[in-house]
């Protein structure tokens, strides 16, 4: 079992029509478990109440997925509603309590995945305020935070390719196609070589959160000053947990701009 813990203040919604000081905050933005068929994993989270006043909290269990243009926009869901939910295999405890002032709050889940287990299922955790706060015009303002869970098969194959490339202007983009079970967050990184082999631009591409068997779009901006010739771009796109897709692209900078000659 891998546990990888990114330590933020997470997914903060706040529905307001002004301002507010928040008054709790977690620790752990996301939980990531890699786990065999019929593992059980089990972790704990911390929450702080950064007021002064004692804070009531309920904490509760939504599906999410990453949606178009997949740039890390998610929907929700209740509980067990959306494909490949982890709800039926968390659990978590407390799931009612109170912060004290300027006090913190340990929260313990585990995850019991099953034999069968395939592929990637998802989740978060909220916690919410349970009696919202008022502003100075009488609205209420509901305050949630939550840590996103990653539960994926540990044999799950991480795949994608790079297709439907094509130049605008001076910029190349394509389509980055998800062709595995889990959700992937590739992290490109490319370089541009001349004729002769020379790095004459090098960056890092397009941000990307891409939900399992989808497509996301990717744009990488070249120099506008870029001399005509001859090129190479290569992408470097890791995938997560050692798995890394690689494509180059041939390019001619001509008196017409940039034209796509061939991709491997």
């Amino acid at each position: 079992m891998m546990r990888q813990v990114c330590l933020s203040i997470a997914l903060l919604l706040m529905f307001l029509t002004g301002p507010v000081r928040a008054q709790f905050f977690l620790e752990e933005g996301k939980v990531t478990l890699t786990v065999a068929g019929g593992e059980r994993s089990s972790g704990s989270m911390v929450l702080h109440n950064t007021s002064d006043e004692e804070v009531g909290v309920r904490a509760y269990w939504e599906d999410f997925r990453y949606v178009p243009p997949f740039d890390g926009n998610k929907e929700f869901s209740p509980a067990g509603i959306l494909p490949g939910s982890a709800s039926q295999w968390v659990s978590f405890t407390p799931q009612e309590f109170v912060l004290p002032p300027n006090g913190s709050q340990v929260i313990d889940y585990a995850v019991n995945a099953p034999a069968d287990i395939k592929g990637g299922h998802y989740g978060v955790l909220f916690f919410e305020r349970a009696t919202p706060m008022i502003d100075s015009t009488g609205v209420a303002l509901v305050t949630r935070l939550g840590c996103l869970f990653f539960v994926e098969s540990k044999d799950a194959p991480r795949v994608a390719d790079i297709k439907d490339v094509k130049a605008e202007g001076n910029d190349v983009l394509g389509s980055f196609v998800n062709q595995s079970d889990l959700v992937l967050i590739p992290k490109t990184t490319f370089y541009l070589l001349d004729a002769q082999g020379l790095t004459v631009h090098r960056g890092e591409g397009t941000n990307l959160y891409v939900a399992p068997g989808a497509t996301g779009n990717w744009r990488i901006a070249l120099p506008a000053e870029l001399a005509p010739g001859t090129y190479s771009l290569v992408l470097n796109v890791d995938l997560g947990s050692g798995s890394v897709a690689v494509k180059e692209i041939s390019l001619t900078q001509g008196a017409n701009g940039l034209t796509i000659e061939n991709l491997q």
